[in-house]
């Protein structure tokens, strides 16, 4: 910083372009983020028990989930998931992040009225300047449809299949003859 003294009088000039700069950069990815249609969670870097802790979710976070970001900042990200969420995904997700890689995921949570929702987790993880994971960011996707989609499928597949057998079974005991007949 260059000053010049005149009596009493200090002149300190101090450029802030790079600060202005810097400044901007961070403003423009906080609305990127804020403004993102695909929910967004920020957690700390905590992975042993309790585990990671929200620091920040975006509006579509919110949208998904039905929580609000004040009740879910500090809280683990677990309170999403119940019973009827898949241990050895969940096991398989918790030991990508202990070696510190990023992972992609799908989940069965639960929104914070109790309904049940599939989402795909793509989370990667955040270094400090000496390496060390500091944050986590989650991106997510909700699965849903295609899981609903997916299941009405396998019904319609049991159905057929299952018609399939009984028209074999239809067939094989009919007399030729009497099906020409028939016919």
């Amino acid at each position: 910083m260059p000053s010049e003294r005149d009596g009493n009088r200090a002149v300190v000039v101090t450029d802030l372009t790079e600060y202005m700069q810097a400044d901007a950069e961070r403003r423009l990815l906080q609305s990127v983020v804020e403004h993102s249609e695909e929910p967004i969670v920020i957690t700390d870097g905590q992975i042993e028990p309790p585990g990671p802790h929200i620091l920040y979710v975006n509006r579509a976070y919110e949208r998904l989930t039905g929580y609000l970001a004040e009740e879910l900042i500090g809280k683990s990200p677990d309170l999403l998931q119940g019973a009827a969420s898949e241990r050895h995904t969940l096991d398989r997700v918790r030991a990508a992040l202990s070696a510190g890689k990023s992972i992609t995921a799908e989940t069965l949570n639960h929104r914070k009225g109790g309904e049940p929702y599939w989402v795909e987790w793509n989370i990667t993880p955040v270094r400090d300047d000496q390496g060390h994971v500091s944050q986590w960011v989650g991106m997510l996707r909700d699965t849903t449809s295609r899981h609903e989609s997916e299941m009405r499928l396998r019904q319609q597949n049991e159905h057929l299949a299952v018609l399939h057998e009984t028209t074999l079974g239809i067939v094989n005991h009919l007399d030729l003859d009497s099906l020409l007949q028939s016919i």
